[in-house]
Formats: C-alpha cells, sequence, structure tokens
C-alpha cells in the first residue's frame, strides 16, 4: 500500500491561550487477527515469477520526529508505490518529482488508519498508484461551500481540497473516534466476551460473514464465484469456475480492509495471459495476484463478479440508533482526480469543516465561545493533508438519483437494525443496480472523521456522531440483537467452515 506520512506529535508544554492543541499518539495498533491461520506457504517449483523473491526493503522505519511549522504550499500528489510486476522490487516504482516546500521530505510512513484500513493490518501489498494528470470533475452537486478549513490541491484539471485535520475536545463518551478505537480494543482483545455479552458485530470485519448476513436478509451482493482456504483451491477456481461472460473478477481476502488484498481484473486477457487490473492501472497475471495474497499472509479469499468496466463510486453509510448520520462517498476510485466527500441525507456536505482527530483528554469549552467545544484550528491548519491514503476532499462529487439514494438508505437502516449497534454499510452503484459491498466497525482506524455541522448557537459542532452513539445507547452504541444462526460461534469456526457460508445467492430484486 501507499503509505501517507503522518505527522508524529510531541506533547505541549503548557496549554495554550486560546484552543488547545492536539494531544498526541498515533501509534499503531498491533492486535492479532482473531481468524484462522494464515494460506499453506505458496511455493511452485514451475514458475519461479509466481511468489516474490524477498520482501521489499524500502519501507521506512521511522516518522518524522517534528511537525512543520508553516503551511506548506503544495500538498503532495503523488507517492512511492510498490506496484507488482512479474516478482515485487525493492524500490518504489513511481516517485515523487517535488516535495512540499514546508513539509518534511515524503516518505511512506505507517499510518493506523491507512496502512491497515479497519482491519489494522498493515502490508505493502500492491496498491493503487495515482496518475500524473487529472481530469476534470464532473460537476453536478454543491462543491464545499468554504474552503477556509482547507487548502486547494491543484493539478492541471483538478482541484481537490487538502483538509485541516484539527483535534477537537468532545466528551469522551461523545468523541466518535475514541468511542470506535474503544470498541476495537475490546472486541480484539476478548472477542469472546464480547459476543458472549451479546455483541457479534466483530464477525463482520471477515467479508464472508458479511456477505452472508447481507444474502439472509434479502439485500444484493456481488456473486461469489468460491472461496478458497489453500492457494490450489484458488489457482483451480480461477481457471476453471470463472464464466467467460462476466465483465471481470474481484479477488479479494476476507479480513483486510481499505483495497488491501484486493485485485479487480478485467475480463480482457492478453497474449501474455495478462488481465488490467483497475487499482494499479497495470497489467497483471494470476501469478501476480497469487503472489501478491502470499505477500500479505492471506487467510482465506473469495473471488466475486465485478460488474462494469471501471471502479464505482461508493457510499459509505454510517446507521447508528436508527438513522443514517453521514455518508462518506468516494468518487473517481482508480481513475483522475480520485477524492472523497461527506454528505448528509439531504446530500449536504458536512466535510466543508475539514477532519477532526480526537484530542483524547475529555471535553474542553472553547474559550471564545463557551457555547462551543474547542476545536484546535490553528493546529489543524498545520496538520494539513489526505483524508486518508492519497484522497484528499472532492470539490464537487456527483449526486446519485433520488430513487437509488433513497433505497440505499432503506437497506442501511435495514441492516443496521439487524446489527444493532453502530455500524458502516458500504454499497456502490454499477449499472444502475445496488450492491452492499461489506461492513466495518472500525471507521478509519479511529484515528479521524470528516463530519461536522453549525448548531443552533453557530458552534461547529464535530460532536454530533459521537452523541448519536451515547444516545443509542449500550456500549457499543446501540442494543444487542440476537447473532443469525448461520454465524453462531462464527470466531470458533475453522476457515474452511468459514467458506461453506458463501453457498447462497441474493434473490434481491431493485425497485425501480
Amino acid at each position: 500500500q501507499d503509505f501517507i506520512q503522518e505527522r508524529a506529535s510531541s506533547a505541549p508544554s503548557k496549554a495554550p491561550s486560546n484552543r488547545p492543541s492536539l494531544r498526541p499518539s498515533l501509534q499503531p495498533s498491533v492486535t492479532p487477527s482473531v481468524f484462522p491461520t494464515r494460506f499453506p506457504s505458496f511455493n511452485p517449483t514451475s514458475d519461479p515469477t509466481f511468489r516474490p523473491t524477498s520482501p521489499p526493503t524500502s519501507s521506512p522505519t521511522s516518522a518524522p520526529t517534528s511537525s512543520p511549522t508553516t503551511r506548506p504550499t503544495r500538498i503532495q500528489s503523488e507517492f512511492p508505490s510498490l506496484s507488482p510486476t512479474s516478482s515485487p522490487t525493492s524500490s518504489p516504482t513511481s516517485a515523487p518529482t517535488s516535495a512540499p516546500t514546508s513539509e518534511p521530505s515524503v516518505k511512506p510512513a505507517y499510518d493506523p488508519a491507512t496502512s491497515g484500513g479497519e482491519g489494522g493490518l498493515p502490508t505493502v501489498a500492491p496498491s493503487y498508484v495515482p496518475s500524473s494528470t487529472p481530469s476534470s470533475i464532473i460537476r453536478t452537486s454543491p462543491p464545499i461551500t468554504t474552503q477556509e478549513f482547507c487548502e486547494v490541491v491543484s493539478d492541471q484539471n483538478c482541484n481537490l481540497c487538502a483538509p485541516y485535520r484539527s483535534p477537537d475536545y468532545c466528551p469522551s463518551n461523545q468523541s466518535f473516534s475514541s468511542l470506535i478505537k474503544i470498541r476495537t480494543k475490546d472486541h480484539r482483545t476478548n472477542i469472546s466476551k464480547v459476543v458472549n455479552d451479546g455483541h457479534w458485530f466483530p464477525y463482520l470485519e471477515d467479508k464472508v460473514a458479511g456477505y452472508r448476513l447481507t444474502v439472509e436478509n434479502g439485500f444484493p451482493a456481488p456473486r461469489i464465484f468460491c472461496c478458497e482456504t489453500d492457494f490450489k483451491g484458488l489457482e483451480a477456481c480461477l481457471n476453471n469456475e470463472i464464466p467467460s461472460t462476466t465483465d471481470g473478477i474481484v479477488v479479494k481476502t476476507t479480513t483486510m480492509h481499505s483495497s488491501q488484498g484486493v485485485y479487480v481484473l478485467l475480463n480482457n486477457t492478453k497474449s501474455d495471459n495478462s488481465f488490467f487490473e483497475l487499482l494499479t492501472e497495470v497489467p497483471m497475471t494470476y501469478a501476480d495476484v497469487l503472489a501478491g495474497l502470499d505477500f500479505v499472509n492471506a487467510t482465506k479469499v473469495i473471488v466475486e463478479e465485478f460488474i462494469g468496466s471501471k471502479l464505482p463510486m461508493e457510499y459509505k453509510f454510517h446507521v447508528t440508533g436508527g438513522e443514517v448520520q453521514a455518508v462518506d462517498v468516494i468518487a473517481n476510485r482508480g481513475a483522475d482526480c480520485q477524492c472523497y466527500a461527506v454528505v448528509d441525507t439531504d446530500w449536504t456536505r458536512l466535510d466543508q469543516f475539514g477532519c477532526f482527530e480526537p484530542a483524547d483528554v475529555g471535553f474542553r469549552q472553547d474559550k471564545d465561545n463557551e457555547k462551543c467545544t474547542a476545536i484546535d484550528f490553528d493546529s489543524g491548519r498545520k496538520n494539513i493533508g489526505p483524508v486518508k491514503k492519497d484522497m484528499y476532499l472532492c470539490d464537487d462529487v456527483p449526486r446519485v438519483d433520488d430513487y437509488i439514494w433513497e433505497e440505499m438508505q432503506r437497506i442501511a437502516l435495514g441492516l443496521g437494525e439487524s446489527i444493532g449497534v453502530s455500524i458502516r454499510v458500504d454499497m456502490f452503484v454499477a449499472d444502475d443496480q445496488i450492491y452492499v459491498q461489506e461492513y466495518a466497525t472500525n471507521h478509519m482506524n479511529g484515528l479521524r472523521h470528516c463530519a461536522a455541522k453549525l448548531d443552533e448557537n453557530d458552534c461547529v459542532d464535530s460532536c454530533f456522531l459521537g452523541r448519536a452513539w451515547e444516545k443509542a445507547g449500550g456500549t457499543y452504541g446501540g442494543v444487542s440483537t440476537k447473532v443469525p444462526t448461520s454465524l453462531k460461534d462464527y470466531h470458533l469456526k475453522s476457515t474452511s467452515e468459514m467458506c461453506d457460508l458463501v453457498g447462497v445467492t441474493s434473490t434481491y430484486v431493485q425497485k425501480s
């Protein structure tokens, strides 16, 4: 993965006279997976290019020790990457041509919000490489109403926004990102206790469990051709189980997120048996895919149908307390001007005040307005950067048709009711058809979120997601619900038993 360098903060020596500054730190989580062992080692003898001969040696060993003191004049838009060929190399394939003039030099560095995604498992598997020639964004919805809390990132025809990433001082029981981190620590430390207390949401970090939940509730999901727990079975599936009429396939690990261990191959086989891979925009053979999966110690892998010829827009619904609180939108993924936006159900932008990182010191009042929660925008201005990975905020983002938008909300709320606690339900639309993609219990690893609104006191309210969590009740933002029979004791199943659960298909018929 391409990792974006994060600022390594140090504790302030004294409290500021106006708004407080951010308290460290951004230490990565190193909690082991709750799910079973990795694939058997893949070591074919007939094709030495099937597997990387050595892991990359160019990963950074440390993060910067200080923050920039002034705002950079230009945000870095392209970063070193490890793009697969027949075998990975030990040096980046795409290096930036210039660095910001006042930000630390860019080396890939571990970011707990991006390197492990919601799954928290860092990897240097092949990942998306941004194009150096962005094109125009479709302008069909209102842009960010103010650029006071971001800095424009321009590259030819593409204008994006590098948001402030400001520390906020919500009460600890209303800090959305802090609540996410606490919940994740709980279930990764002792999943059995969480499950025995009536909460089975940790199962949904595995895409097989998520798929089963979706189709059992009568909602749409892409067809899965196979689920495999060893490379021999996966190779057989790729060679024999894929219909020639399909647009393409998505090969993905089941416990990683943020496009880690994911390969999207179009059905356009070349003379060298390679396919065009949409995330990296490079040709790949099945051998490349298997080698990449082996490199990230894949546990089990699914192969699902890909619909269309380009990566669709993605819609990530935050459902808490029986309501859609916010929707994160990813536009132009795998293409020029890839970007991120956050809206409400009326398509009003919630990201116009930038992004927010928890100070984790409890509530503090804004000095200038006692009715407001303190937000340190001064520190946020010095900490501008992408929302995650190489994604900046969109200027404009195309609005989906109303009937599709309403149906997606209905699906998100139905699934949220089944799960009970605060959950993110991710969907995409392809050929005007809705599909549930996956679920996320650990939004951005609890590092930040980008949703705020003005309240009745004219305060920037970045605590409303956490307040909805508190209002929903319970420890984890909602009530416990009965675990579906098929998922009972899911964490105790073998990988083969987990794979057996994909043997059902969706019966959903979309309303027009």
